[in-house]
């Protein structure tokens, strides 16, 4: 454990450019979760073994078929709009094999 790491970001503003900065951030917030939640599940049934190489390869129809949005306010809609984006991009991939 690095009990001397932090994290810093600058503050935000009510301005167009960081309403857009939020905005991504969240975005990226709400992908990273649902990563989270797709792999602790292979973890825990499969172990160490079944870490990807590469994070976008636990997007299987599978695993995102089980994806459901967080149910409170603010991640709500930035995990439907990731949710969506999954899974198209799923089915994109699934069609040119």
């Amino acid at each position: 454990v690095a009990e001397e790491a932090t994290f810093e970001y600058d503050s935000l503003t009510l301005n167009w450019r960081d309403i857009k900065t939020y905005h991504h951030r969240l975005l990226r917030y709400s992908e990273r979760h649902l990563q989270k939640v797709i792999l602790y599940r292979l973890l825990k049934q499969n172990g160490v073994t079944a870490m990807p190489d590469n994070i976008y390869e636990i997007y299987s129809s599978d695993n995102v078929r089980q994806l459901r949005p967080r149910l409170d306010p603010v991640n709500f809609w930035y995990d439907r709009v990731m949710l969506k984006r999954v899974r198209r991009q799923n089915l994109g991939a699934f069609r040119r094999v």
